[in-house]
């Protein structure tokens, strides 16, 4: 009959021998008590060291039996410690421990289908180790991972928050966490450095000098200096009045669908790539309660193109979105054009797009994003720091300043953290006007404004303006 497996740090039947004062063994067995002339015990027994492995183990000599078994206990506790580091380190013995190998070990590990990355998070993660971790003559080439403090870390941010821009350094921050998180589980070290770097931003000297500079260029070239982007700001009710006054006057806005593109990302909160995904699959208007769900994003992938990607950044991107009885009906005309269309041409939009190109295909979102921001640059419009992220900003704010919970509009968002939400759009400080216009209405309403616009602004139908 074959024996039970002793499962790691076990031990089988105990055997304690009994030896006098000159070393002579008197007796040997299961003892628990004190032998007469006894002066020391040993305790020996078969035991697990590791899954599948079992040993002959003995004890140090002890003054009791008890104490014999203990020593045995203990030295069986150090048989297993050792043969878990020695699989430990044959598990990751191929693992580099320099900061340029290893970067290039997690470059690979994110490109491989083990990291399960999005296709758009693996291309910014890869884009960023080239740019920042893995460029020639890095100060950390040559240095091991656990060789590098803290106070090197955030110098090396400083630098690069300095040289090419906060969000070079938000983005390289979040992943020097990441590697060094993954190094700590490899074993390659026994600390994070990168722990608590918090938010690493560009001194204010260093955005005077470059202000300056910048400005001297401009002046020198005879042009207009550009507005840095502004990603902790939201659109006031005049910006917005301004932005769709102009879109709805575009020929360029029109051929996009910029002013649908707008009004879904303003009463949604979508990113670019998850509006531009949106299939008539995922669009509720029927009921009392209309809704779009997200179940995907525009991605762009070399090899492939652009596609959609069936999950969107995060897990919790998978969410379902109610929207306004206005903004249903804007749907509601859409899809009815579409369909139209689809009848007249068997091939159009055989994705079911909601924002089709003008070929019926996938909307490019880089293009996408560049229309809007020149729409933002036009003088008459003039909001030189907005990207189109701002539509996203300015919903989120919205709910917060009418009183939603944070952890609602985590959810509609599609955040995993409501203390996320509340950190990256809780902070209406730079937008001192959001909390006398937003809550008037998202819209501005004139005599010029067009239908669409005063739909989604007073809350009624298309038709109901129009009649």
């Amino acid at each position: 009959m074959a024996r039970t497996p002793l499962r790691p740090g076990k031990p089988g039947n105990i055997i304690v021998t009994a030896f006098d004062a000159e070393g002579t063994k008197l007796e040997s067995g299961p003892i628990t008590r004190k032998v007469p002339g006894a002066d020391t015990y040993q305790a020996r027994a078969r035991a697990g060291i590791a899954e599948g492995v079992t040993k002959q183990v003995q004890g140090s000599r002890a003054s009791t039996p008890t104490k014999a078994k203990q020593a045995l206990q203990d030295r069986i506790d150090a048989l297993v410690a050792e043969a878990e580091e020695q699989a430990e380190a044959r598990k990751y013995a191929g693992v580099p421990r320099e900061w340029t190998a290893f970067a290039k070990n997690h470059r690979e590990y994110v490109l491989s289908d083990d990291a399960d990355y999005s296709d758009g998070t693996q291309r910014i993660y890869r884009e960023a180790l080239d740019r920042y971790f893995l460029e020639p003559g890095h100060r950390f080439d040559g240095r091991r991972l656990d060789d590098i403090t803290h106070g090197e870390l955030r110098d090396w941010l400083q630098d690069i928050a300095n040289t090419r821009g906060n969000g070079a350094a938000h983005t390289a921050g979040s992943l020097l966490g990441v590697i060094y998180r993954r190094a700590l589980a490899y074993g390659v070290v026994t600390a994070d450095p990168a722990a608590r770097l918090g938010k690493v931003k560009r001194s204010r000297r260093t955005e005077d000098r470059l202000r300056l500079e910048a400005e001297a260029k401009a002046k020198a070239e005879g042009k207009e200096l550009r507005a840095e982007t502004d990603h902790q700001r939201a659109l006031s009710r005049e910006d917005i009045a301004r932005l769709f006054a102009h879109l709805e006057g575009s020929k360029v806005a029109k051929r996009n669908s910029m002013v649908d593109i707008a009004l879904v990302m303003f009463g949604t909160g979508l990113r670019i790539g998850e509006a531009l995904a949106l299939t008539w699959e995922h669009v509720h208007l029927k009921g009392s309660r209309p809704s779009v769900t997200v179940a995907a994003t525009v991605v762009r992938k070399e090899g492939t193109g652009l596609y959609l990607q069936p999950h969107t950044k995060t897990a919790n991107g998978m969410r379902t979105v109610p929207i306004a009885p206005a903004l249903a009906s804007v749907l509601e005309a859409r899809k009815v054009k579409d369909r139209e269309r689809a009848r007249l041409e068997e091939s159009w939009n055989p994705l079911g797009l909601v924002f089709p190109s003008e070929r019926g295909t996938i909307r490019d979102t880089s293009n996408i994003h560049n229309r809007f921001r020149k729409a933002f640059d036009h003088e008459a419009v003039s909001l030189e720091w907005a990207t189109p992220h701002a539509f996203r900003r300015t919903y989120a704010t919205n709910l917060l300043l009418n009183g939603e919970s944070p952890v609602a509009v985590a959810a509609l968002l599609g955040h995993t953290d409501p203390a996320f939400t509340l950190k990256t759009y809780g902070d209406w400080k730079s937008t001192p006007d959001i909390a006398g216009t937003v809550l008037e209405g998202l819209f501005s309403v004139t005599a010029d404004t067009k239908a669409v616009t005063k739909a989604v602004t007073e809350g009624r139908t298309v038709e109901q303006i129009e009649a």
